[in-house]
């Protein structure tokens, strides 16, 4: 299997040489919702409106982390044809990178050497009405740290598989891990030749 990342053509050089973005979650919870689908005013948080009062109401709870160092960089994964077109607002081009054991760890090794705890995994996407599902539960009581997972349904069309580093009383600056050239295993086309590949 392969991780796709769609970048603007600008993007690519610093990318393909092993400079690794990784933002803030709160940083995608700021920013203006736009057609693009960055924007996710609850990523990292479990919002639900499963709950209403003795008399009707509805009440939504939103139950965030105090994890404000929590840093990622997303790549898609299983990723549908029929969601390219969605996905190349994201950038015109597409790093496909054909190795996914050797990237995710090249990325663990940088973390260790620059001193961050490392996870990585599937976003787990919810809607409002499962929030109160055992399975989510179980899930955020292996750590305050699979709540930087979580993702609201209407973004599942992005396959995300999300690589997150954290180290205690971190800034929310921008995180760089410079994890060294990855031409080796990757390779830069645009969405409509990667149309072709996918089933």
């Amino acid at each position: 299997m392969s991780f796709y990342k769609f970048l603007d053509e600008n993007a690519i050089e610093s990318f393909l040489s092993g400079n690794m973005l990784f933002k803030c979650i709160e940083y995608y919870r700021g920013l203006e919702e736009d057609e693009i689908g960055r924007s996710d005013k609850h990523d990292g948080e479990l919002a639900s409106k499963a709950w209403e009062t003795p008399y009707g109401n509805p009440i939504e709870v939103i139950l965030t982390p105090n994890r404000k160092e929590d840093h990622v960089m997303c790549v898609s994964r299983n990723l549908a044809k029929q969601n390219l077109d969605r996905m190349s607002k994201f950038g015109n081009k597409v790093i496909v990178i054909e190795d996914e054991e050797a990237f995710t760890e090249r990325i663990r090794k940088r973390a260790d050497i620059d001193k961050y705890e490392f996870a990585c995994q599937n976003a787990f996407y919810y809607s409002g009405e499962d929030a109160t599902d055992i399975n989510i539960m179980k899930r955020l009581s292996k750590g305050l740290e699979q709540f930087s997972f979580l993702k609201r349904k209407l973004f599942d069309y992005q396959q995300e598989f999300r690589f997150l580093v954290f180290r205690e009383n971190a800034s929310q600056d921008d995180i760089w891990l410079k994890i060294g050239n990855i031409e080796d295993i990757a390779e830069v086309m645009s969405p409509e030749e990667l149309k072709k590949r996918l089933v």
